[in-house]
């Protein structure tokens, strides 16, 4: 803060101390006049008061004397007073000259708390918004895993399939009567998708069948939750101030995306999976480059 208040407190108390010590200055001077005309007076008169006529000539004499001194002191106190304005206008000039820097000093400081204002507001509003991120992205990963886990549907041309497989892959009764999504897309079995291009073809129909009759199968539940678990990660990467860990879930997205594309070849899923591999890509030309 600015320290110019004092320093205006000590110049007016300067001017004041000047105009009180020039004051007392003219009343002494006319004092010393006074008493030079009395002593005049009784001097002509050998001490005695005088008679009228001596009064009167006495108070021509005044009069010639103190005309010209009580004019010349008017015309003093008038420059005196003038120089005290003068004084004062300077000294309200320069009041109102430090009064304009401590309203600029004032506004920049002003205008510096109202950005880190909005700078906490704006940290608040992002670590807001990554909390919620980081919760959708948990509540998702939960219902994935819990769809993984679900059994598939079956037909006879998925049985015929599969037992086709059980001879080449040695599939067990048990893998074969508890097929599930997590043992065609997500593990490293015997039932995996990719070890057969009869099942391929048999997913991918019936993925194409239930969007032509507009009939969701879990393909189609799979995939949009594939679809919103990417977006969420790509925008929590965005916001993130630490790409090391936003990397993380980066990862866990292709994972998750690569093994129902590599059967489905989803146009939305083969989207949000390329932008997920072009941040992977700069996150590793950048630690290279570092």
């Amino acid at each position: 803060m600015t320290t110019n208040p004092p320093k205006q407190a000590k110049t007016a108390t300067q001017n004041e101390s000047v105009q009180d010590l020039s004051f007392k200055w003219l009343i002494l001077l006319l004092a010393i006049v006074a008493a030079c005309l009395n002593a005049l007076y009784f001097m002509n008169f050998n001490g005695g008061w005088g008679s009228q006529a001596d009064f009167g000539a006495f108070g021509d004499f005044l009069g010639g004397v103190l005309n010209p001194i009580l004019g010349f002191a008017t015309v003093g106190l008038l420059i005196w007073s003038l120089k005290m304005q003068m004084n004062e206008l300077a000294l309200t000039r320069e009041q109102l000259s430090l009064t304009r820097e401590e309203l600029k000093e004032t506004k920049e400081e002003t205008a510096l708390s109202r950005q880190a204002m909005e700078a906490q507001v704006t940290h608040l509003q992002k670590e807001a918004s990554l909390n919620e991120l980081m919760r959708l992205i948990s509540d998702l990963r939960k219902q994935f895993q819990d769809l993984c886990n679900s059994k598939i549907k079956t037909d006879d041309e998925l049985i015929n399939i599969v037992r086709l497989m059980s001879n080449r892959f040695m599939l067990y009764p048990d893998e074969i009567r508890d097929l599930k999504i997590l043992h065609l897309l997500y593990e490293e079995s015997n039932a995996s998708a990719y070890k057969s291009q009869e099942l391929i073809v048999y997913l991918q129909n019936s993925y194409e069948y239930g969007t032509i009759k507009k009939r969701p199968t879990q393909w189609h539940e799979l995939e949009t939750l594939l679809i919103q678990f990417g977006g969420l990660v790509i925008k929590y990467h965005q916001l993130s101030s630490n790409p090391t860990f936003a990397n993380i879930y980066i990862t866990e997205a292709k994972r998750m995306l690569k093994p129902f594309n590599r059967v489905f070849v989803s146009e939305t899923v083969t989207m949000v999976q390329g932008q997920i591999d072009g941040i992977l890509l700069q996150a590793k030309q950048t630690k290279l480059v570092d």
